[in-house]
């Protein structure tokens, strides 16, 4: 049996996709309030083996929290010779979870139904908002006013406040979010696939705590190739021009395909440039890459790298 910790509660996005990652029936898992409580609860109960935690969204982009958590994890590390970076979680899988956003009741009402009791709130996840704008400005236009959109710390915790404001209040509210969490807490949906992209999907990574045993997960859904990918992070020097194009420039040298790179900003009281960047990048491992020679030329340029782990390539990547 397997424990696994995702960003709760039931019936979530993250649960999908760590029931996706982990099917078995014999596999335990475990919401938790906040991704930070995902990675704190992965580091401290050892009984736990899994996190899986959202990166990115095809729509809204990336899901800045994981990233500054990332970010402060490896600011945190310990700094070994040459600049490299101990971290504590290796990523040893992917998971893609298509986003079917719906318009929720905590009772069976049609749309007319509900054009007619004018309820004054909606409740989602923050991220949510950005991909359904076009029907909620549509929503608002046949209402004839713009309702309240509250954040919620998930989209499963959304329903609970539209049913809870029903049970206590008698106040019709609303939520947008999974048909998985409509069903878990008993809930109607008014409309269906209300995103504005049909095929907005949300990118999960599966962390488990590095270690000599760390490996990478089975992909459930890999492609032909079986292509693997690497996540890093570095610093590189603030004040020398062209510093990021000399680690590019590397990966160019050794024909290395970059996947992708995005950045965060991050305060340095002990330089003199407070402000400055962490770079997140993805690149292809394949057989024939020289990891060896990659990571010392790497490190002979930047100024802290962190390796987070290789994990197969999910193919939904593709679709």
């Amino acid at each position: 049996m397997v424990k696994v910790v995702f960003l709760g509660p039931k019936g979530t996005y993250s649960h999908q996709a760590a029931g996706q990652q982990f099917p078995s029936a014999n596999d335990e898992l475990v919401p938790a309030d906040s991704i930070m409580q995902c990675f704190d609860t992965l580091l401290r109960d050892e009984s736990v083996g899994y996190a899986v935690i959202p990166l990115e969204n095809s729509t809204n982009g990336q899901v800045v929290f994981t990233y500054d958590l990332l970010r402060d994890y490896m600011l945190k590390a310990l700094h070994q010779p040459q600049g490299a970076v101990g971290t504590q979680f290796s990523v040893v899988a992917e998971q893609f979870v298509l986003i079917e956003h719906c318009l929720i009741s905590p009772v069976p009402r049609t749309t007319e139904e509900i054009l007619k009791e004018a309820p004054r709130k909606i409740y989602s996840h923050p991220q949510v908002w950005g991909q359904i704008d076009i029907y909620t400005k549509r929503l608002f236009d046949k209402l004839g006013y713009a309702v309240e959109l509250c954040n919620t710390l998930s989209t499963s915790i959304a329903v609970e406040e539209c049913i809870q404001d029903y049970k206590e209040k008698g106040e019709l509210s609303l939520a947008v979010a999974g048909s998985r969490a409509a069903t878990t807490y008993n809930a109607h949906i008014v409309e269906p696939r209300i995103n504005n992209e049909p095929r907005n999907t949300t990118r999960f990574l599966v962390l488990q705590r590095k270690s000599e045993s760390s490996n990478i997960l089975p992909c459930t859904n890999p492609t032909p190739t079986e292509t693997q990918v690497t996540l890093i992070s570095f610093t590189v020097k603030y004040d020398a021009p062209g510093a990021l194009v000399d680690i590019l420039v590397i990966f160019k040298e050794l024909d290395i395909n970059i996947c992708s790179i995005s950045s965060r900003p991050f305060r340095n009281p002990q330089d003199e440039h407070h402000w400055q960047y962490i770079f997140f990048l993805e690149f292809q491992s394949k057989p024939a890459i020289r990891l060896e020679e990659l990571f010392t030329s790497l490190i002979a340029r930047c100024d802290l790298l962190a390796n987070w782990g290789t994990f197969y390539r999910n193919n939904k990547y593709y679709s």
